[in-house]
């Protein structure tokens, strides 16, 4: 029973579905329906409108056509008459400029080259399509007539704008430390002048194909180079007139045998003032320490051979110092004195090379940083094209300049070799010494110029090194053969000229290591370190101190006293040891020979001995002995016959040789101080102690009736006479 419900529930369940779907089916299909209706009436209005479409494209297309083509007239007779307006502005060009070009570019550059412009584009086009019409010749000659006053334009402008800097400024440009970031300050140009002669140049060098204002720019600027240059040499002249600054000192040098011309310390018009050299410091190219010059000391003297005032070898002074310390007229009484006399024609003034070192190095910064102003002011001028061809021009004369003053110190240190003037190549250290300094300066801004212009700078350094090497070669020679006369022997053995002058001269090489160092090693190679230069002066102080040692032991055989032969090279060793003890000389000299100055106190010790050797005789007179037996003196006592004699004798005989000593060495000069004491103590030590025993044995024997004759001396009288000797220095 309950299956046959289920199954009933079921089958009705069924039905109800069926019939739902039908009624879904239907509804379907009457959808179809309406959608196929909608689609033909779709189908249909579309065709219609197909239809439409192809008859309104056979209307309208004829008529697109037509307007097309009348489009296209009207842009024909548009442009025609835009060509014709074109062609007749040609014609009109000659007649709308020619009043600007001849008024000139001087007061509208802008206006000026844009008439020029359409100068330009008539005549390319008169050239092109009517080369033999009468508006070519108008316009050409318009152009060539605007283009030459353009060209007088930048000329005039450029002259009227430009104008030597002045020295002070020069100066102040000088000190600058970055030229390359102040270059624009420098230029004095307005900007408005820079930039309508930028835009003359530009349009020259482009549309007017003129390298006539290349030309014009170069001499120009290179004259007003030329002319600051000159400005500021004049200036630095003119302060050193106005102070007042020659002083002429002479000291004679070593002289080659043969050659009878003098040779001298001799102090030219160039040598630099203290207060010069203060404000060339402030430049920044270069120091007072850098800048030697003379050396004069004011208490070191050499009169025909003798040293005079000369208890210790004073520090030296150079020439520009002693100007502002040195008595007015000094000089003069110098020169009176002997000081520098030679028997040898002195050389025509005319003859001596005069160089202008000062001038020389403030012209030698100038540059420098003035090239730099020029090339700052050519990029904002020329075109870029012309910029490395203008700068080459507008450096080469004053390079020039520069060369031929170098040149002239070159001849100047040539001189110095003529006339064996070796210590006036001092003169020249600080031109060699200021152009190293400011070689980077020059390599850097002429970077890029020709190669005449670049080499010119290391050229100049070149020579003046190999002709300082020259120079201090010949001094050497000089050194070794200084004739060994008996005229040119100071009589008193004092410190010999060739010895003074050596060592001052080897003291002035000392103070400038780095340049004669730098001359010296450049023989070897070009990449020079401080070792190798402070070698290589080393290895040339110990080359000449060697030939002047030899020198004077040759010169001292001259002397036919022994005495005097070893007191003279004592003299000499003991002013060279000192000279070495001074400045940097010392320790120089250990570079190449270790141990020197232990080395000269052992000359010094055995010239001491070599002297002493004439006081040895006393010893026999000073003893109480006769052949070797004491002689038997008591006082008050008598003395025998025999006994007396010999007593009387060994009196006699010491006052003799005592008198004839003392008057002889009292002729002698012993300028150090310290040296003549300790020679006299060591005569004491000899004589005093042992006079004075003997003296007192016999003062109270009766060994002859004239005591007095005999006992000539006390013991404090012989140390008084033996104080009195080698009175050439005695105080």
């Amino acid at each position: 029973q309950i299956m046959m419900e289920q199954t009933q529930r079921r089958k009705q369940e069924i039905e109800n579905r069926l019939s739902e779907e039908k009624k879904r089916s239907e509804m379907i299909k009457a959808s179809l329906e309406k959608a196929d209706q909608l689609t033909n009436s779709m189908v249909t209005i579309l065709n219609q409108f197909d239809e439409r479409l192809h008859k309104l494209e056979d209307t309208i297309l004829p008529v697109h056509r037509k307007t097309k083509d009348l489009q296209r007239l009207q842009d024909n007779i548009e442009k025609t008459l835009s060509s014709l307006d074109h062609v007749i502005s040609y014609h009109h060009v000659a007649h709308d400029v020619e009043p600007i070009v001849r008024q000139g570019p001087s007061r509208q550059v802008d206006k000026y080259l844009s008439c020029m412009e359409r100068l330009v584009q008539a005549v390319n086009f008169f050239s092109e399509n009517n080369p033999d019409s009468p508006e070519l010749n108008t316009v050409n000659t318009l152009f060539t007539n605007g283009k030459d006053g353009l060209e007088k334009e930048f000329q005039a402008h450029l002259s009227r704008h430009t104008k030597p800097m002045p020295p002070q400024k020069v100066v102040e440009m000088i000190k600058a430390e970055n030229m390359f970031l102040t270059a624009e300050s420098y230029t004095n140009l307005p900007e408005k002048t820079m930039s309508d002669l930028s835009q003359m140049a530009e349009w020259l060098s482009g549309a007017g194909k003129s390298q006539s204002f290349v030309n014009v720019y170069s001499d120009i600027r290179s004259n007003n180079l030329i002319k600051t240059l000159n400005g500021l040499s004049d200036h630095i002249k003119g302060n050193n007139l106005n102070t007042g600054r020659k002083i002429s000192v002479a000291v004679t040098t070593p002289k080659k045998p043969g050659n009878r011309r003098a040779s001298n310390f001799r102090k030219p018009s160039t040598l630099l003032r203290k207060e010069s050299l203060q404000s060339l410091s402030s430049m920044g190219g270069i120091t007072i320490e850098m800048i030697t010059s003379l050396i004069i000391c004011d208490k070191v003297g050499v009169v025909d051979g003798c040293f005079i005032n000369c208890d210790e070898i004073q520090p030296f002074q150079p020439n520009y110092i002693q100007h502002a310390t040195r008595p007015k007229h000094s000089h003069i009484a110098m020169e009176n004195a002997g000081l520098g006399k030679s028997s040898h024609a002195p050389i025509a003034e005319e003859e001596i090379i005069e160089i202008e070192i000062e001038p020389f190095v403030a012209m030698v910064s100038a540059c420098a940083k003035l090239f730099v102003v020029e090339q700052s002011m050519i990029q904002s001028v020329i075109p870029e094209k012309n910029r490395r061809q203008v700068f080459d021009s507008i450096i080469t004369e004053s390079l020039k300049s520069v060369e031929q003053a170098g040149n002239k110190i070159v001849e100047y240190a040539k001189q110095c070799i003529t006339r064996h003037d070796h210590p006036s190549i001092v003169n020249v250290f600080p031109a060699i010494k200021h152009l190293k300094t400011t070689l980077p300066s020059y390599q850097a801004v002429l970077k890029g110029v020709s190669e005449m212009n670049r080499l010119r700078m290391p050229r100049l350094i070149g020579e003046l090194e190999t002709v300082g090497v020259k120079v201090l070669e010949d001094f050497s020679d000089c050194v070794k053969s200084d004739p060994e006369k008996e005229s040119n022997m100071p009589k008193d053995g004092t410190v010999h000229e060739l010895t003074s002058n050596t060592m001052l001269f080897m003291q002035q090489l000392a103070d400038n290591v780095e340049i004669v160092g730098g001359m010296l090693a450049s023989k070897f190679e070009s990449q020079q370190s401080m070792e190798k230069i402070r070698s290589c002066l080393a290895d040339y102080i110990s080359q000449v101190l060697g030939a002047l040692k030899l020198n004077l032991e040759n010169k001292s055989r001259v002397y036919e006293n022994l005495s005097l032969a070893a007191v003279f090279l004592l003299n000499n060793y003991h002013f060279i040891i000192t000279a070495l003890n001074r400045h940097n000389l010392l320790g120089l000299a250990e570079i190449a020979t270790p141990g020197i100055e232990n080395l000269y106190r052992g000359f010094i010790d055995h010239q001491k001995q070599a002297y002493l050797q004439c006081w040895n005789k006393f010893d026999n007179y000073l003893k109480n002995k006769n052949k070797g037996v004491e002689i038997q003196a008591q006082p008050g006592g008598k003395l025998k016959d025999k006994d007396k004699l010999i007593v009387k004798d060994k009196f006699k005989t010491f006052n003799n040789d005592f008198d004839d000593l003392v008057k002889t060495h009292q002729q002698w000069a012993m300028p150090s101080s310290e040296v003549r004491k300790e020679i006299r103590n060591s005569v004491k030590t000899k004589l005093v102690q042992p006079y004075a025993e003997l003296h007192e044995k016999y003062r109270m024997v009766q060994f002859t009736k004239n005591i007095e004759k005999y006992l000539k001396y006390t013991p404090e009288s012989v140390a008084e006479n033996i104080d009195r000797m080698f009175g050439q220095n005695a105080s």
